[in-house]
């Protein structure tokens, strides 16, 4: 399931980490390439400091989904996803996140959650989980379930999803929670707040959706995050353009 494997990452890998040196066009360095019959559909400003870009990927009959992201801590993640919300590749700035399934008992599906209202997933993957060195199986248990909630930008309608997983990694449990955004029209996914709980701590990324910027439009593909950038809390006043 993108979004929570993403989310592992809150645990412990930013701190202290630099984003490589990327341009608008996104030839950053460590990362694979973007395949050429990817379109980047839009880019997506969130509050506190983060950006993402989001492509659509059309080949052999089939639709997969990359997203870029720029966090507060100028660290750059790569995810690569199906069109169902499974994920299948992720790359942060220190290398390779994601190694594929162990298990895939009950693949997650955005067509059962949107046509049903809810969606259960049964996962077994291998991922880097710090503060581990090695990858290790994850187990993944979790409910996709669609909100009455909507948010347009910019032309584009979102639909909030609600994700409730818990993830269990040698003895440790993880709990996770969180907003997955879904553009209507397209099926494109968006990660917003996400909140993880783990070895005692509580880990947060509070990134509500504030801007969509089409292709065109000044800031299209851009690296550079335009909102609450200084802010320390959730509470931070909207510094959106009027």
């Amino acid at each position: 399931m993108r979004g929570p494997v993403a989310a592992l990452f809150l645990i412990g890998t930013t701190q202290g980490t630099t984003a490589s040196p990327v341009d608008d066009s996104l030839a950053f360095a460590g990362f694979p390439p973007i395949p050429e019959y990817c379109a980047p559909l839009y880019t997506v400003q969130k509050r506190l400091c983060e950006v993402q870009h989001v492509y659509r990927c059309d080949a052999n009959g089939q639709t997969e989904w990359i997203s870029v992201s720029l966090d507060t801590d100028d660290s750059l993640l790569l995810e690569r996803s199906d069109a169902e919300g499974n994920t299948i590749d992720v790359w942060q700035d220190t290398g390779k996140l994601f190694f594929g399934y162990i298990e895939n008992a009950d693949a997650v599906s955005l067509s059962a959650a949107r046509a049903e209202g809810s969606d259960t997933f049964d996962q077994t993957v291998l991922v880097m989980v710090p503060p581990f060195l090695d990858p290790l199986p994850t187990h993944m248990v979790g409910q996709f379930t669609r909100t009455s909630e909507t948010l347009v930008l910019n032309d584009v309608t979102f639909e909030r999803f609600a994700l409730a997983v818990t993830m269990g990694v040698n003895s440790v449990v993880i709990n996770f929670s969180g907003d997955m955004m879904v553009d209507r029209s397209s099926g494109a996914m968006v990660e917003s707040s996400l909140r993880v709980e783990a070895f005692g701590a509580v880990f947060k990324q509070n990134g509500a959706l504030a801007q969509v910027i089409h292709p065109g439009e000044s800031g299209f593909l851009g690296m550079s995050p335009a909102y609450d950038c200084d802010a320390t809390s959730d509470a931070a006043p909207d510094r959106r353009p009027a």
